[in-house]
């Protein structure tokens, strides 16, 4: 689908001239556009079939397919995000599940409800050389498997978490689990997180950090 006609509120999906998103269809849509820049127009509720039931939200991004572009959450909130994928083959699990050289801006995430194994965070499951500013997460996030964040599964080495954010709870049933990022091998700066955090092997900040 990528250069496909555009089915958003505007922009030709640029830096310069990022799609505009306004409703959660538009949203799903970014899967198909996966090297764009996207920017919110309105805030967004994902309370909304076929987000809420199932398995939820469909993450957006794989390890094959990564999302390289931009996401500007333009100080709007994206509400009740739903991820229910329990079983041991889903991983990369989040808003994005893998992301590469992507930048995230400005995203707020509200009330997230999520459920995943392995690589499990809030924005993204695997952030790979990308940059995360002014972001923030709350709600509540339980990992089956290893590297579960209330923000990010696992920053990888190159990535940025800068000015963020999560008050998510987490459990982490598996082997690892920590407030804003199950494992960092990269760079966090001016960044907290105050949810509780309870599991096998948990941290308050990051479970394991190599940055």
């Amino acid at each position: 689908r990528e250069g496909a006609a555009p089915v958003f509120s505007g922009g030709s999906g640029t830096e310069d001239d990022p799609y505009i998103i306004t409703t959660p269809e538009q949203l799903n849509e970014v899967r198909n556009y996966l090297s764009s820049c996207f920017e919110l127009g309105v805030d967004l509720d994902l309370d909304c079939e076929p987000f809420n039931t199932g398995g939820g939200w469909m993450p957006i991004g794989t390890e094959e397919e990564p999302f390289t572009g931009r996401m500007d959450g333009n100080g709007y909130l994206i509400s009740n995000l739903y991820i229910q994928r329990t079983t041991n083959n889903y991983k990369h699990i989040g808003l994005f599940g893998y992301a590469e050289n992507a930048v995230f801006k400005g995203i707020q995430l509200k009330n997230v409800k999520i459920s995943g194994y392995y690589y499990v965070g809030g924005l993204v499951g695997h952030n790979v050389t990308g940059i995360i500013n002014e972001c923030c997460s709350t709600g509540s996030i339980t990992g089956l498997g290893y590297c579960v964040g209330g923000l990010i599964g696992f920053n990888d080495a190159g990535s940025q978490i800068n000015n963020s954010y999560s008050r998510c709870n987490l459990e982490g049933i598996g082997s690892s689990s920590g407030g804003l990022a199950g494992k960092n091998d990269g760079l966090i700066t001016n960044s907290y997180a105050t949810g509780n955090v309870t599991g096998k092997s948990a941290g308050g900040l990051v479970w394991e950090n190599n940055g």
